[in-house]
Order: C-alpha cells, then structure tokens, then sequence
C-alpha cells in the first residue's frame, strides 16, 4: 500500500510524546515540586531558633567567663523565666540589680528549664564551675516541634544539644 507522495503507511513515523510519558514528567515535576516546598516552609519556620539558642548560649558562655576570671570578685549567671533570661554579676539573681542586662523572647517563644535550685545558672567564681547542670528548651508556641535544646554539664560545658 502506498500513499501518494510513494511512501508506505507502515514507514510512517508519528512525532510527540505519548499521554504515559507526558503523565509521568508531570509526576516527577510534582514530587520535586512537593519536596522543594516541603523543605522551604520547613527551613523558614525554624530559621528564627537559631538566633534565639545562640544568644543564650552567648549569654550562658559570658557568665561562665566572667566567674573564670573572677570579674567582680565573684561568680556570674543566668537567671530564666518563661519569656526571657537574665545575665548578673553575682553568686544569686538580685531582681533590683541595676547592671543585669535581660533578653526577651519574642511572644511565640518559651523557655522551659529543670534546675534544681531556684531559676538561675551560677557559674563559681574562679572555677566556672555551674551550680547545676541541666537542659534548657526554647519552643515556638505556634509549631511546637520547631525546638532547640542547650546543654549546661557538670564541668560548664555548654552546647546546642538539638
């Protein structure tokens, strides 16, 4: 059988993708889609953590320091509440201290603390020693798995634990 130009019908080729194949990039470009997403949203939401436990890690690091070298002649700390954290010059948090310098968080996040002495981190005068070792967690109230855990050791070592 020939057509009219000489060519047989069964040499004729077809150009174009099939409906399979067309279905199957648009799955794979979902996916990717879907991850990319996924991974954004998650990276955005807890970005603003990181600043947050670093900042009470500057702060518990300072205290520390500032026992080691005996500034004031005395040891130095942090005091924690729900909502902020307080670094003082001293062997206990004095609320009426003019020269403690407090951070608050932002309204979403919390502070929880196990201490087993009061609110406060001391570190010892001279041997940055803390009066207790213990975990602090900071959580966003409003995506309540977008957390940081930092860790106070028995010797004053402090790290981001999560």
């Amino acid at each position: 059988m020939s057509t009219s130009h000489g060519k047989s019908m069964r040499s004729a080729r077809h150009s174009g993708f099939t409906l399979i194949e067309i279905l199957v990039v648009i799955a794979i470009f979902l996916a990717l889609l879907g991850v990319s997403l996924y991974s954004y949203f998650n990276a955005r939401s807890s970005a603003p953590m990181k600043p947050i436990a670093d900042g009470i890690v500057f702060t518990l690091e300072r205290a520390k320091a500032d026992a080691l070298a005996g500034k004031n002649g005395s040891g130095a700390g942090v005091y924690f509440a729900s909502s902020s954290y307080t670094y003082f010059s001293g062997d206990s948090y004095d609320p009426s201290a003019s020269d403690d310098q407090t951070t608050t968080l932002p309204s979403e996040y919390v502070i929880n603390y196990t201490l087993l002495s009061g609110s406060s981190i001391v570190f010892s005068h001279l041997t940055g020693s803390p009066n207790a070792s213990t975990t602090i967690t900071v959580t966003d109230t409003e995506n309540a798995s977008n957390t940081k855990i930092i860790g106070v050791g028995t010797d004053g070592d402090i790290t981001v634990i999560q």
